[in-house]
């Protein structure tokens, strides 16, 4: 059975990181390090970088009719007020956007949360947006179109 980066699902054409511009890996790499800034400021309440694997059993996968796990990291995860953050550039655009609230939204089914951010940053925070989570049902329907796009990219190989 497949498990399938939810960031693939969600964004299929994106390039890998051997495919990246010397510029596009400078950007990236800039990007990984306000993360890490901001992921230490939430510290010791919120974990981060939390790695899983939904659904964990089979059962769960069947149920929500999926040929595939979906492998997820959280940026940020509070346990005990059950808050999923997603940390994003303030230059997020549109589309990049609603990426992020499909992202926020599959965290939260995952994970049980009551809550969804998305925290934006220029070096350091300068918005926190609460999103409306997206229905399961809208989001198993976004994952299989991510799924059938990876196959016929032949990213994912079907045995």
């Amino acid at each position: 059975m497949p498990v399938i980066p939810l960031s693939k699902l969600l964004n299929p054409d994106a390039k890998d990181d051997e495919d990246l511009s010397e510029y596009e890996r400078e950007l990236f790499a800039w990007g990984r390090v306000n993360h890490r800034i901001l992921q230490n400021q939430f510290r010791p309440l919120w974990l981060s970088e939390v790695r899983c694997v939904w659904p964990q059993t089979d059962t769960l996968r069947r149920a929500v009719n999926l040929p595939f796990f979906i492998s997820y990291h959280p940026d940020l995860w509070n346990p005990d007020e059950r808050v999923v953050a997603e940390i994003k550039s303030q230059s997020v655009e549109s589309e990049g956007r609603d990426q992020a609230i499909l992202q926020l939204s599959s965290y939260a089914h995952f994970l049980g949360a009551k809550k969804a951010k998305l925290l934006l940053y220029e070096v350091r925070v300068v918005g926190e947006e609460e999103v409306e989570v997206v229905p399961l049902e809208k989001l198993r329907s976004v994952w299989l179109e991510g799924w059938k796009r990876l196959v016929r990219l032949g990213r994912v190989v079907l045995k």
